[in-house]
């Protein structure tokens, strides 16, 4: 394969991957408010309805939340379909060898996948003790979204 040939077939599997995350970004712009709404009662079941609203400091942060959140499910979402380009263009430069290590990989990112779900569930737990440990019950404070999103 010449350097042409596998740069085209690079910029395929691209187009390929930021089309399928753009469509999941568009569905979970649409369901943007659902899906903070479900992030959001971990932290109210977790402060014990304490601290039950949060707060926008800027003008656009509200709309940059959605934005975020319709980035980052776009990304979740179409992980199916750019992780299959990613391994359709790598796979034909491994030799054999190099293959059979790539089985485990994959098997063990699924455990792990798995393994990730299943800590969802506690995710209440824990912002629960990080709210008391971090608060005591006796300090009060301005608790934005910012504050809470997990990738800002």
């Amino acid at each position: 394969m010449t350097v042409v040939e596998h740069l085209s077939e690079l910029r395929y599997r691209l187009m390929v991957s930021i089309a399928a995350v753009a469509v999941g970004a568009i569905i979970c712009f649409i369901f943007a408010s659902p899906i903070i709404g479900w992030f959001l009662d971990f932290y109210r079941n977790a402060t014990n309805g304490r601290r039950n609203h949060f707060i926008f400091t800027g003008p656009i942060d509200a709309f940059a939340t959605r934005i975020k959140v319709a980035t980052y499910g776009g990304i979740v979402l179409a992980a199916p379909v750019w992780l299959w380009q990613l391994w359709r263009f790598i796979t034909p430069g491994l030799n054999p060898k190099e293959k059979r290590y790539a089985v485990p990989f994959l098997i063990s990112s699924i455990v792990l996948l798995m393994a990730f779900l299943v800590a969802q569930t506690r995710i209440e737990a824990g912002v629960h003790s990080a709210v008391e440990v971090a608060y005591g019950g006796v300090l009060g404070a301005l608790v934005t979204l910012a504050v809470f999103q997990l990738f800002s």
